[in-house]
């Protein structure tokens, strides 16, 4: 077997989501997903893989483009010559609450901008795509190493990237990247006024509610499943990391021992803020959209990320 396949294999999900021509979608463990012809490549929480549909008859020909990069896999019906392009990710890039808003940006523009070369299916879930491992399927193993985000960008003008434009969301990572920045900027404050003794599936229900509602601001929403893994994952971060008060048990444990060290606590709650504070905006949250998560003032997230 091809090493980049070897490499697909190891990098899908414990239990994808499987699906074939006549029957609903469906969750496998991976040893009998892998006999299905259609097979979730990305798991919730990271992007290994850039994946278009080509859905025309002449997409073996893009592979003769010298204005496209070469796919790492190409999975093609060999019936209608429709196909699936899968771009391997040297570095996965992370899709939880915790992760870089500008690293899911900038994918996210890179995906887009390759959508538009490609001319693939601006409609595509991307959610399940041809096995590349299923005997239905002619597959190509066409590059054997992982692609580095600025690699792929270098293929591109920075106005076909779009220059980061937060509006043009309406295509794969872009509409994971404002469904979780609008989520989780919601669920930072929401936190504190639910009762935790509620428990956690009453704090996912409300969770799951707003992530569906923000499907109605886009062009084209999400999967139903692809709505409840990122409500999921946003609201058991939110609950453990940050809870009624800003962090969860072990984070204030942790800060206490800083501030008997160190002596530099003016109390839990202020350095908890304050820490988060600086993670936010190393991960490119703005001012305001802190000062408001966390319910102190301008002036304060100012100084401390200064």
């Amino acid at each position: 077997m091809p090493h980049i396949l070897k490499a697909f294999e190891q990098s899908l999900p414990d239990h994808p989501y499987v699906w074939e021509h006549g029957s609903p979608m469906q969750i496998r463990a991976l040893s009998c997903a892998l006999k299905y012809n259609h097979i979730q490549f990305n798991g919730p929480t990271h992007c290994t893989w850039l994946v278009f549909d080509i859905d025309r008859s002449d997409a073996y020909d893009l592979l003769q483009d010298p204005h496209v990069p070469s796919p790492s896999i190409a999975c093609f019906n060999p019936k209608n010559g429709h196909a699936h392009f899968y771009y391997l990710l040297k570095t996965a890039v992370r899709k939880a609450p915790d992760a870089s808003a500008r690293a899911l940006r900038y994918c996210a523009a890179i995906e887009r901008a390759l959508c538009e070369r490609l001319r693939a299916d601006h409609g595509y879930a991307g959610l399940v795509a041809k096995n590349p491992l299923h005997s239905d399927w002619y597959t190509l193993a066409l590059r054997s190493e992982g692609y580095e985000l600025g690699e792929l960008a270098d293929w591109f003008t920075p106005k076909e990237l779009g220059a980061l434009d937060k509006t043009k969301n309406s295509y794969g990572l872009g509409r994971n990247c404002q469904t979780f920045e609008i989520l989780r900027l919601w669920a930072y404050k929401a936190i504190r006024q639910f009762d935790r003794a509620a428990g956690f599936d009453r704090w996912y229900n409300a969770v799951f509610e707003r992530c569906a509602a923000i499907q109605l601001q886009l062009d084209e929403p999400l999967p139903a499943d692809e709505v409840r893994s990122i409500a999921k994952s946003v609201a058991k971060w939110v609950y453990t990391r940050i809870g009624g008060f800003g962090h969860s048990e072990a984070f204030i444990q942790k800060q206490t021992e800083r501030g008997r060290k160190g002596g530099q606590c003016k109390g839990m709650a202020y350095a908890a803020k304050r820490d988060r504070a600086r993670s936010m905006r190393s991960d490119g949250d703005s001012i305001n959209a802190i000062a408001t998560a966390l319910n102190v003032s301008r002036r304060s997230i100012i100084n401390w990320t200064q």
